[in-house]
C-alpha cells in the first residue's frame, strides 16, 4: 500500500517504500490512522509462491479507529456493510454476511477473547455464526434458540466467554459460552495481528434479520517468564505457550499462594479437570507442576500447551499470585 503514484509502475523505490502485509495464511491487512480527506492510495498484491490465485480486496474507511490498544487488551472494531442484512437461505443455497475486522494495528499474543454481538432476527435458530483467525475457529451461534423471556424477532446482545474465568451478566449482558464446534480458547497463544472474520449463515428459508454490531476483546498474553494475577473464589486464569522444537520440560511455577490451587496442562487442547495431560495440586505458599519427555503422555514438541489455573471453593480469593511458565 503506497501514497506513491509510481508504485502502480512498480517503482523501485515506490515499492520498497510501500507498506506491506506479508504474513502466512493467506489473510493480510493493513491499517492507517492518519488519513485525511482526499488522500490517495495504491494498492497491490503479490503472489509469493508463483502461483496464480484468487483473492478478495476490501478497502473501508471509518471515523473510530478499527482496533484499541492498551498494555492489557485490544477491543477490535469490524467493517460493517452498509446493509447488515442476513440473507435468507436454505440448506442447499445458505445466505450469509461476512464482518471482517481488521485486526490490531499492532502485534500482540492472545490470552483470551471475548466476543459481543447484537443480532435481530425473526427466526434466530435459522442462523450459524463462526469466527475465524490464523486457521483457528469459534461457532459462537449454532442454530440456538433463544433462552430468555423477549419476543423472538427483538433484538439481542450477547458476551461469548469461553475463558471460564468470568460467569454472569456484564452491563446487563448475558455472557454465553459459544455452541461449538470450536471455542474462543482455541486462538489462546496466536499472534492477534491480521484480519479476524465473522460469517453469519442463514441455512433455513423464510425469516431474515441482520447484525446490528459486533465487537472483540482481545486480551494480551501477560510476559509468561514472570507474571501476576488474582483468583475469586472458585476462578481461574488461562494462559497458553508455543513450545519449540526440542523442549524437554515444561515448568508451570506459583508462588505467593494463600489457598489451594490446581494447575491443568494439556497440548493443543484447552484442559478441563478431566481431560487433561498433567494436574498438580498446590497448597500454600506455592510449588510447581513439571511436564517432561517421560510423563504419559510425554511433552510432545513442537506445540501449544493450554495452562489452566483454578481456585479450589473454600470461600476465599486469592490476589497477586506469582507465576512463572519455563521451557527448556
Amino acid at each position: 500500500l503506497s501514497r506513491d503514484p509510481s508504485f502502480t509502475n512498480l517503482n523501485p523505490s515506490a515499492v520498497a517504500g510501500a507498506i506491506k502485509s506479508t504474513r502466512r495464511g493467506g489473510n493480510e491487512a493493513i491499517q492507517f490512522s492518519d488519513s485525511a480527506a482526499g488522500d490517495v492510495y495504491y494498492i497491490g498484491v503479490k503472489s509469493e509462491d508463483q502461483q496464480a490465485a484468487e483473492y478478495g480486496l476490501i478497502a473501508a474507511v471509518s471515523n473510530l479507529p478499527f482496533s484499541d490498544c492498551d498494555g492489557f487488551a485490544c477491543v477490535l472494531r469490524p467493517i460493517l456493510p452498509a446493509n447488515p442484512t442476513v440473507p435468507d437461505g436454505s440448506p442447499d443455497r445458505p445466505g450469509g454476511l461476512p464482518v471482517i475486522f481488521p485486526g490490531p494495528i499492532e502485534q500482540i499474543s492472545v490470552r483470551r477473547v471475548l466476543v459481543t454481538n447484537t443480532l435481530t432476527h425473526d427466526s434466530p435458530a435459522d442462523l450459524v455464526g463462526t469466527l475465524t483467525h490464523n486457521q483457528q475457529f469459534a461457532t459462537l451461534y449454532n442454530h440456538r434458540w433463544p433462552d430468555d423471556t423477549l419476543p423472538v424477532e427483538a433484538t439481542r446482545t450477547t458476551l461469548y466467554d469461553d475463558s471460564r474465568e468470568e460467569f454472569g451478566t456484564i452491563d446487563g449482558i448475558p455472557r454465553l459460552t459459544t455452541d461449538g464446534p470450536g471455542s474462543l480458547q482455541f486462538f489462546n497463544g496466536e499472534q492477534g495481528q491480521g484480519p479476524w472474520q465473522h460469517f453469519s449463515i442463514d441455512n433455513s428459508l423464510n425469516f431474515t434479520g441482520r447484525v446490528d454490531g459486533m465487537t472483540l476483546l482481545v486480551e494480551r498474553q501477560p510476559n509468561l517468564s514472570d507474571f501476576t494475577f488474582s483468583l475469586a473464589d472458585g476462578g481461574s486464569f488461562n494462559v497458553a505457550t508455543n513450545i519449540g522444537p526440542g523442549a524437554v520440560k515444561l515448568t508451570v511455577l506459583v508462588t505467593n499462594v494463600t489457598g489451594n490451587l490446581a494447575i491443568y496442562v494439556r497440548r493443543d487442547i484447552p484442559p478441563t479437570t478431566t481431560l487433561f495431560d498433567k494436574r498438580a495440586l498446590i497448597s500454600p505458599p506455592g510449588g510447581s507442576l513439571e511436564l517432561t519427555s517421560r510423563d504419559v503422555p510425554p511433552l510432545s514438541p513442537p506445540g501449544r500447551y493450554h495452562i489452566w489455573f483454578l481456585d479450589e471453593v473454600d470461600g476465599v480469593r486469592q490476589d497477586d499470585i506469582k507465576a512463572q511458565v519455563i521451557v527448556e
